[in-house]
């Protein structure tokens, strides 16, 4: 025989207590008692009541104690202890006299797929904003407020602004990488006989194709050494052809000035970077971070050891480094080999005594 069930309510006997004597009414109370005892032993050891169980014995309870006082009422052998009927009985009316503020009319319906959609479709295939999408929405039958196209917009990724087509820095760099160049400083303090002195390093990258030109460096680079790296850069792109720069992007730093009246001669836009913004110059930022995990490791000893170890990087970094940007592959002059190497044909080139590693497949004899 299975046991009841928490939910089951016990069918006990119902007897006029009124009409039954009080020597009686002892009796039946001693019967209620052992009944309860013996009930209790076959029940599971936590009883769980609903909340309309609860609130019938709370009142039953209530009754009680108002008839025989709370003293009497407290040394009563309920299943339940007269606190937790108590209990029971002061959340019921806790929440019988709380105010519900919550709204019980529905909320505004949501706006129908087909309104979102057409709404979207408008906004990329054209320049409005989106009070002009609104009123375009109306003479097509949805008729949507323009604070609600303007929140489709906005949470698809669109700006609801006319001009948000505008031609941002990344899509310009993104369309012109082929013809696009950037150029940077960094510092360097190298040690010489009268201490350590700083030297300025001045290098170029084509954004297409990841390749470093390195310009030079200097103690002081005035206007006429800046100058002079603008017209061998000049030399350097006639001499390279398929290198094509038809914009140079830097920073707002005042040594570029004359860098810049040099490359304009040859009808070379430059595109200056905005206050605080090393990201406009990303590629040249990393080409610095390159440079950074070599020389922050090296003695430096002079001019002339910078240039040197510059070299080095420009080598490594054009024709033995792959990146990322270029799907993995070296910018110049490397050749793939036609099928995988083995450990044994594996090489391993060190240059900056092992700063820079470069691996490739031993060709055969």
């Amino acid at each position: 025989m299975s046991k009841p069930t928490n939910n089951h309510t016990l069918q006990l006997p119902i007897i006029d207590l009124k009409k039954l004597l009080p020597q009686d009414l002892a009796k039946v109370n001693e019967y209620y008692r052992i009944l309860k005892t013996i009930l209790i032993s076959k029940l599971p050891k936590r009883i769980s009541l609903n909340d309309h169980e609860r609130h019938q014995l709370a009142l039953a309870a209530l009754e009680i104690k108002n008839c025989i006082g709370q003293k009497s009422f407290f040394s009563l052998d309920l299943l339940f202890s007269p606190e937790t009927l108590l209990k029971w009985y002061r959340k019921m009316k806790a929440k019988a006299s709380t105010y519900n503020n919550t709204s019980k009319k529905p909320g505004r319906p949501p706006v129908p797929d087909e309104t979102v959609n057409l709404a979207l479709k408008l906004a990329n295939d054209n320049t409005w904003g989106y009070e002009r999408i609104s009123a375009e929405l109306k003479k097509l039958g949805h008729d949507i407020c323009p604070n609600t196209v303007k929140a489709i917009l906005s949470k698809n990724g669109i700006a609801p602004s006319p001009d948000r087509n505008k031609l941002s820095w990344k899509k310009f760099i993104m369309s012109h990488l082929e013809v696009t160049w950037a150029c940077d400083y960094f510092t360097e303090k190298v040690l010489t006989p009268a201490g350590f002195m700083t030297c300025y390093v001045l290098f170029f990258i084509h954004l297409g194709t990841r390749r470093i030109h390195f310009a030079g460096c200097s103690y002081n680079p005035d206007y006429k050494w800046v100058a002079q790296q603008g017209r061998n850069f000049s030399m350097f792109l006639g001499e390279n052809p398929e290198y094509k720069c038809k914009y140079l992007i830097h920073d707002r730093d005042t040594n570029f000035i004359a860098l810049d009246h040099v490359l304009e001669k040859d009808k070379i836009k430059i595109k200056k970077a905005s206050v605080r913004s090393p990201w406009q110059n990303g590629y040249a930022e990393r080409v610095v971070r390159e440079c950074r995990e070599v020389l922050d490791y090296m003695i430096i000893l002079g001019q002339y050891h910078l240039i040197h170890v510059m070299r080095k990087i420009e080598k490594h970094h054009n024709f033995q480094r792959p990146h990322q940007g270029i799907e993995n592959c070296v910018p110049m002059g490397f050749e793939y080999p036609d099928s995988p190497g083995t450990i044994d044909h594996i090489e391993c080139e060190e240059m900056l005594g092992g700063m820079l590693k470069h691996y490739y497949v031993k060709q055969a004899a």
